[in-house]
């Protein structure tokens, strides 16, 4: 953990070789910064690529509840870790930002100040994974505003357990319903799935966890936060966009960021979870991006990775 970013942690050295902007990577939903272990090691693999800093969205929300927000929104969190990631020393110079879902809606936040203060803003450029821009249908954003608020329960339930047994019951039940969802069936098949359960179970048994996510979830919830798709459309060159091509859901994300001129990527034989279903073909993709940004990236069409 770095001592001078409380929220992030950091991996890779620096060579005379590789590229001095960093590559800051925002876990999604109930995740932690480990579940960018297998990306991180197919990234070292690949000649000049960007080191490494990964971020905590617990970590953030953690700080904002002690400080008396009880629900973080998503411009909230954002700015708390954003804050934190600025009085990094590495990255006071600028850098690069993989978010994956959840971890890109916050991510794009760091965007909104583009249009509002240019000078103060970060030089920051964002790569969206099976991320979501937010809802402007009003019946759609009610009904995710109380699916969320449910969830944000679920998870409330499990903080205040009066027994470990009542906690694991509580946390079985939610992870077999969260990840029998069609989004993770791809992730399902996958050998890394037992780990992400244990991670997941590991996580939540702390009850000081799944406290934080279930203020975030409630916080957060693109139901009640502003949705970012006229930030994603005025980032132009700054943003890419990918999704999983078995990602049904995020599938029409990418169609959209296409036509408005943002550059996309296909992932195949992907469906949401990509940091964990494709790590390779993302670090793949992520060094790419970072070496070619700077060009018209949206002029080559939504290509199949």
């Amino acid at each position: 953990m770095s001592e001078s970013c409380s929220h992030c942690a950091s991996r890779g050295a620096p060579n005379d070789a590789a590229p001095s902007r960093p590559l800051v990577l925002v876990h999604g939903f109930l995740g932690s910064p480990d579940d960018w272990s297998a990306f991180e090691s197919a990234l070292e693999k690949i000649p000049h690529a960007p080191p490494t800093v990964r971020a905590d969205l617990v970590e953030a929300a953690r700080g904002l509840i002690a400080a008396g927000t009880a629900h973080p929104t998503l411009p909230k969190l954002a700015c708390a870790l954003l804050g934190s990631l600025r009085r990094d020393p590495r990255l006071q110079g600028g850098f690069d930002v993989l978010g994956y879902s959840m971890g890109g809606r916050v991510a794009l936040e760091w965007l909104v100040s583009r249009g509002e203060d240019a000078e103060s803003a970060p030089d920051i450029r964002v790569l969206l994974a099976s991320a979501h821009p937010g809802i402007e249908d009003a019946a759609e954003r009610s009904r995710r505003a109380n699916v969320d608020a449910h969830l944000s329960e679920r998870l409330a339930g499990i903080s205040a357990a009066r027994n470990k047994h009542e906690r694991y019951s509580r946390i079985s039940t939610l992870l077999a319903d969260w990840y029998t969802t069609p989004m993770f069936t791809p992730l399902a098949a996958t050998r890394a799935f037992d780990g992400v359960l244990k991670r997941r179970r590991e996580d939540l048994e702390s009850g000081d966890i799944a406290h934080c996510w279930s203020a975030i979830v409630a916080g957060c919830s693109p139901g009640t936060n502003e949705p970012r798709w006229d930030t994603l459309h005025a980032a132009g060159d700054a943003c890419m966009v990918v999704t999983g091509e078995l990602d049904a859901r995020y599938f029409a994300v990418v169609q959209r960021s296409a036509q408005i001129g943002i550059a996309t990527r296909i992932m195949k034989d992907s469906g949401h979870a990509l940091p964990i279903e494709q790590p390779a073909a993302l670090a793949a993709l992520a060094a790419a991006w970072t070496a070619q940004l700077g060009s018209n990236l949206a002029a080559h069409g939504t290509d199949i990775t």
